[in-house]
């Protein structure tokens, strides 16, 4: 019969409907029985052990979902307090450390402290936690208090004691889908939720939180979240000094006053958080909004999601025959490829400045290194130049609206230098000796959240070296993930790490990464299949990384490595398409793209989606050299 009255989650959908408005489950104060509190509930625990009283309620809107079963944890972790006890007396299973409301006359599980008092408990319990499933044969969408915890003061210094709850669950009804709140429709989904926590003190003091504490802000866009300052227990007059920070860094965070002030009579106070996400950042990231009055010091954290831009389109540039430049736009299929009027006889490299601007690198046949922007459509109308006397396929990045190339010096074994200019405009800074040199081409790896470049080079020992610039400052100095290669390795940062994927000297692939935040190499780990040439690397807006390679059959083989975890070693064909050098991959909205120079010199095309590789066909243009491809 249970069964039958409400759905115990585990078979929960996570999906919400976007036009549905979300309810709010939300600490309160038991006077407040049927809704949810303006600001974060704050509980006075001034004696200890005396009973302090807590309710979890629901607060509508009626327009939300229906609902008739919970499934909530809620969780005071600190030992300011002591959990609710557990000694039996009337309440559900004996138990007096909580009261289910009335409404819910189904109990299917009380879990105290890890303690089983109704049923079973989950993995997800444990010290401080009170864990509560129950149902109704009725269907609840507006206010309703859910249950009241019977909590028990342990000391009389608890300063600022949050009560919240716990993550770790799946499937459940907040935004990240961890967070243990579960309310049940009579569907067997998901209604859609927010969740404000509240608060113990025993001292005068303030606390900082904001609504909305979680907010989705495109790249180019702002958003705002109203930080609450509330006094307590009868804190006096104060002045609280405000402060917000980003990370990881990229966006900003402006507060309009940066002080409030309380007083006996005035003891909530405001300040607006505007937040905004440059074009181009992709990271999602927190910001922590302070609040300070001398040393009594509050916290609170807003997360932030950046989803992904789908571009709308990709641009490639090829170098034709007797050294002819020719480019190209794919929106679904490739456009006819036009002329850039510019020569050069080795390959170009891209990179992308801006959602609609993708910058362009080349070696001149006269040995100097020479620029181009591709900008909304156009490009700029002429070639500069930064001089310089280099030779091969150059490298570039774009770092905080600046334009940074590394490039190889026509001598031996191919001494590497660095050059800059701002974008959109701006002369270059001249020529720099990054103290190395390798025989293949550098690649330069911008990572923007961190606001740091990496190069890393195949050296002329043959092994991996790398080097550091935070904010396009070089360090100048060079660190080894030692391994081994003949060509030139492929890298690409998430923001935490930088993958590298190289052809090992045994023609085997190979996997190594650097944590950016400690500088510190990994382990090669090797992939279970071979190749012929430098890798593709590509990550999709989930941080999976994909990686492509011409096999050692000249066939397109794909791999991938999660976002988490170690690289996969099962490797899925592109069958039907033979390449005569390195892939080109981008990602074209959910989709992966891989462009080749195949067998003929032509220029061939394929699409993986999430079922698999489609068919190959033409791009409808030639090539002498391996491909470059840009989002823009």
């Amino acid at each position: 019969m249970l069964a039958l009255v409400f759905m115990v989650p585990g078979g929960v959908s996570p999906v919400h409907a976007a036009s549905t408005p979300a309810g709010e489950v939300c600490i309160a104060q038991p006077t407040l029985t049927t809704k949810c509190p303006a600001y974060p509930a704050i509980f006075a625990a001034t004696t200890a052990g005396t009973a302090v009283d807590v309710n979890v309620n629901y607060g509508g809107p009626s327009s939300a979902q229906t609902f008739n079963t919970f499934d909530i944890s809620v969780n005071v972790s600190e030992s300011a307090l002591n959990a609710p006890t557990t000694t039996t007396c009337s309440g559900p299973g004996g138990s007096c450390a909580v009261t289910v409301d009335p409404a819910f006359g189904v109990v299917a599980e009380v879990c105290v402290n890890g303690i089983v008092i109704v049923s079973n408990c989950s993995p997800t319990d444990g010290p401080g936690i009170v864990h509560v499933v129950a149902g109704s044969f009725n269907f609840v969408n507006n206010n309703q208090t859910l249950m009241t915890i019977h909590y028990a003061s342990g000391t009389t210094t608890a300063a600022g004691v949050v009560i919240n709850y716990p993550k770790g669950c799946t499937g459940t009804s907040t935004s990240d889908g961890t967070t243990c709140v579960t309310l049940v429709t009579q569907s067997g989904g998901s209604a859609p939720v927010s969740l404000e926590t509240g608060y113990f003190a025993s001292v005068a003091t303030f606390f900082v939180t904001a609504f909305p504490s979680a907010l989705t802000i495109n790249g180019g866009s702002s958003s705002t979240s109203t930080a609450n300052i509330t006094a307590v227990n009868g804190l006096g007059a104060a002045t609280v000094t405000m402060t917000a920070t980003v990370s990881p860094a990229g966006p900003t965070a402006n507060l309009a006053s940066g002080t409030v002030s309380l007083t006996r009579t005035i003891q909530k106070a405001t300040d607006l958080l505007t937040i905004t996400v440059p074009s181009g950042f992709s990271s999602n990231f927190t910001v922590t909004v302070t609040g300070a009055v001398s040393t009594n010091v509050h916290s609170f954290v807003i997360s932030v999601t950046v989803p992904p831009t789908p571009p709308s389109s990709l641009l490639s540039v090829v170098e034709g025959n007797g050294g002819a430049l020719y480019w190209s736009m794919f929106t679904g299929t490739w456009r006819a490829w036009q002329s850039l009027s510019g020569t050069s006889n080795f390959p170009p490299a891209l990179c992308s400045s801006s959602t609609s601007s993708v910058e362009l690198v080349v070696t001149g046949t006269d040995g100097q290194l020479y620029h181009k922007t591709f900008s909304s459509g156009v490009w700029s109308s002429a070639w500069d130049s930064a001089g310089g006397a280099v030779t091969g396929q150059p490298s570039c990045a774009v770092l905080s609206g600046v334009l940074y190339v590394v490039a190889k010096a026509p001598d031996t074994p191919g001494s590497l230098w660095t050059n800059s200019r701002p974008l959109p405009t701006g002369s270059w800074k001249g020529w720099t000796y990054l103290n190395g040199a390798s025989p293949n081409t550098p690649v330069l790896v911008p990572t923007p959240a961190a606001n740091r470049l990496d190069v890393v080079v195949r050296g002329d020992d043959n092994r991996i070296w790398h080097m550091e610039a935070p904010g396009g400052v070089f360090s100048g100095t060079w660190d080894t993930a030692a391994g081994g290669t003949l060509v030139a390795p492929a890298a690409v940062s998430d923001g935490t790490l930088l993958h590298v994927v190289v052809e090992g000297q045994d023609g085997g692939v190979w996997y190594n990464s650097l944590t950016l935040s400690s500088n510190a190499w990994g382990s090669w780990t090797y992939l279970n299949g071979g190749t012929s040439s430098s890798p593709a690397l590509a990550l999709d807006s989930s941080g999976t990384l994909h990686i492509v390679v011409r096999g050692q059959n000249n066939g397109i083989y794909h791999d991938t490595k999660p976002s988490t975890g170690p690289p996969g070693t099962t490797w899925d064909s592109a069958s039907g398409g033979l390449a005569s050098n390195a892939p080109a991959v981008a990602f074209f909205g959910s989709s992966l793209v891989g462009l080749v120079q195949g067998s003929d010199n032509g220029l061939y095309f394929n699409t993986r989606t999430s079922i698999g590789w489609g068919t190959w066909a033409s791009a409808n243009g030639a090539t002498v050299a391996a491909p470059v491809v840009a989002i823009v």
